[in-house]
């Protein structure tokens, strides 16, 4: 700023110095042209020099046109300089605003915000009377329902359009009032022509509402209307749900909420809209929940009805589709995070489209093999989806979690209505054991749990529909001669899940958080429960062949006590040799099954030898078991053992490595 003003100055200086000998030049000019100079050396005025006239005339030409570059310059210079002190200057704190107590968009406009009010009423009531002039034109007849009823919805989609010109006018509360004014034509208009005038069909009364309400969702994400959407929404979703119960056409009407939440969830970027996924979601739950019923109850339909069970059908996997595609596309692809209404909706939507789906075609028996194939796939691409954009980032962590439990469920039912019976617990199994492989290999450490956890799922999955547990429930609970036979399957299923324990306690992290024990407690609790009764009905048939029926429950009892009280035992042992806590957890709720087990039947039916040897073996338990899982008590390596007590005997000094070594006296 300073250089700028110096330059103006030094500028201003020369303008000067050329203006006065302009004024000189022109004078000596002017005396020339009229024949009369002065002699600088004389000071007489002398004759005519008309020679040098010419000369003289160029020489201020050139002085004028220097002049004006000088003045041009120097009106930039101090509008430069000008807009610097401006922009340095230091500005005084800002005017204090006088409260007036009218709001300053209607500060000193008060009639006239009136008097628009007052217009706006007016020209909607206009509207509604040109609404009455179609339904008064219709009821004389004098022109056919039919055109009555096309023109006043064409007249309501007019309206809708209106809205739309007037906001992007920034006319906001005439545009609200015409989209609210043009739904509440629509709506009970579409309503009066299919119940009363029977002009209309449940399909073309469906179809119509899905029109009004995504072009009134449309404007409302459009232009930023809010108010527009409620209407728009709550309107739809009461006008389907009543036309459902009125004229019991659940499948399009189904598919026009199935419509409108679709517009809804296109919209549901914008945050002022977010909110109307919650009715809409409502309404389109509410809609399955009454189409499931009706079909169950009419499940006893004849053959001519079996096309409609299959669109009812696809209606209801149209339902998780929906939200499981919107919910992936928008955190897997756009990868944002999970929302408490994705989480909620979508398990909702799985439940009721896939289970009223399933529910549908085992009462009318239809084969379940290609939905089952259906969801298989799906689960496995949800999977792929999953790791490849979610997995190995920790901010991520419950998102991952989500998807992957998703997954884990669509693969669950995949295998139950793809595979016969037998093969369930085998695919089942596998699927566990691949989620145990990626959480070795693949998966970083923070999503080795969730793995992990998935692989226990699908083990105690398979230990079901194998058998497995069945016949191991026999063995802790029922008589002999009750026992089910032990499937081919159950075995294998035991030999893997005990594969698999072996694996996730050789390659535990060490130093990991007490979460990351948590599967593989589960797993011991699971592969305990299986075995246990294998071993009863195994110990069982190495007993006495002939014994009475009371000393034989007796001697079953307390067969079944040594084996709890033994497991606990080994348990405690392995834990303390071992250094492993997810085994600890086991051995208290094993105890507390043992007292329970020992006071509801040893105790009921046992005889004083088999008590004895009972509480003997359970009480030797309780004893032994405290000290095995003493902390601090574990067995350490000798090395630490001589170690400490080097420590604590300070006269045999520190061992050998730590002494300092000798110096040479030489």
């Amino acid at each position: 700023m300073l250089l700028s003003r110096r330059r103006a100055e030094s500028a201003s200086r020369g303008l000067q110095r050329l203006n006065a000998s302009a004024r000189r030049l022109l004078n000596v000019g002017t005396s020339r042209e009229c024949g009369l100079w002065r002699d600088p050396a004389s000071g007489l005025e002398k004759g005519d020099m008309g020679s040098d006239l010419e000369a003289i005339r160029e020489q201020l030409s050139e002085l004028e046109r220097r002049l004006d570059e000088v003045q041009w310059r120097l009106s930039r210079l101090e509008a430069k300089s000008a807009v610097t002190r401006a922009d340095t200057t230091p500005r005084g704190p800002p005017a204090r605003r006088v409260e007036t107590g009218i709001p300053a968009d209607e500060e000193g406009s008060g009639p006239g915000f009136a008097s628009g009010n007052v217009a706006l009423v007016g020209r909607t009531l206009v509207v509604l009377g040109g609404a009455f002039v179609f339904r008064a034109v219709s009821d004389r007849e004098l022109i056919a329902p039919v055109a009555g009823a096309l023109a006043a919805l064409l007249y309501a989609a007019f309206w809708l359009l209106q809205c739309d010109r007037s906001a992007s006018r920034g006319q906001r509360d005439s545009a609200i009032v015409h989209g609210i004014v043009g739904l509440g034509i629509a709506h009970p208009l579409i309503w009066e022509t299919t119940l009363r005038f029977e002009l209309l069909g449940a399909a073309e009364a469906a179809g119509l509402l899905a029109l009004v309400s995504v072009l009134g969702i449309g404007v409302a994400a459009r232009r930023d209307l809010p108010m527009v959407g409620w209407v728009a929404t709550i309107s739809h979703v009461g006008s389907c749900l009543a036309l459902m119960v009125a004229t019991h056409a659940f499948v399009p009407l189904t598919l026009a909420l199935l419509a409108g939440a679709a517009a809804v969830e296109a919209s549901s970027h914008r945050n002022r809209l977010a909110a109307l996924r919650w009715p809409a979601a409502l309404g389109v739950d509410l809609a399955a929940v009454l189409l499931v019923g009706a079909s169950l109850h009419h499940a006893s339909a004849e053959a001519t009805e079996q096309a409609a069970s299959g669109a009812e059908i696809t209606t209801l996997l149209g339902i998780p589709l929906l939200y499981l595609t919107h919910a992936a596309l928008r955190t897997l692809k756009h990868t944002r995070s999970l929302s408490a209404f994705e989480v909620i909706q979508t398990a909702t939507a799985l439940l009721l489209g896939i289970g009223g789906a399933v529910k549908l075609q085992l009462a009318e028996a239809l084969s379940t093999t290609p939905l089952g194939v259906t969801l298989l796939l799906l689960g496995i691409g949800l999977y792929g989806a999953t790791f490849s954009r979610v997995e190995g980032r920790p901010d991520r962590e419950p998102t991952f979690s989500t998807w992957t439990a998703f997954a884990g469920l669509l693969v669950l039912a995949g295998c139950a209505l793809a595979l016969p019976w037998g093969g369930i617990a085998l695919a089942v199994v596998w699927s566990g054991l691949a989620a145990l492989a990626v959480g070795l290999g693949v998966a970083q450490r923070f999503d080795r749990v969730t793995l992990f956890s998935h692989a226990v799922a699908y083990a105690a999955a398979a230990a079901t529909t194998s058998g497995l547990l069945a016949a191991s429930a026999d063995g802790m609970l029922a008589a002999p001669d009750a026992w089910r036979p032990i499937q081919p399957a159950a075995v294998g299923v035991a030999l893997l899940i005990a594969g698999a324990l072996t694996a996730l306690l050789w390659t535990r992290p060490r130093g990991a958080s007490g979460l990351a024990y948590v599967p593989t407690a589960f797993l011991v609790a699971l592969l305990l429960s299986a075995v246990a009764g294998l071993a009863v009905r195994g110990l069982a048939r190495l007993g006495p062949g002939e014994t009475d029926a009371a000393s034989a429950a007796a001697l079953l009892a307390t067969t079944r006590t040594a084996v709890i009280a033994l497991a606990a035992v080994a348990l405690a042992w392995t834990a303390r040799r071992r250094s492993l806590p997810e085994l600890r957890w086991v051995v208290p709720p094993l105890l507390a099954v043992g007292a329970v087990k020992l006071l509801w039947e040893d105790l009921r039916i046992g005889d004083p030898l088999t008590l004895f040897a009972g509480l003997a073996l359970y009480g030797g338990a309780l004893i032994a078991i405290p000290r095995l899982l003493r902390s601090g008590r574990a067995e350490a390596p000798r090395g630490a053992i001589r170690a400490e007590r080097a420590v604590q005997n300070p006269r045999t000094g520190p061992p050998a490595a730590e002494r300092p070594e000798r110096r040479d006296p030489a």
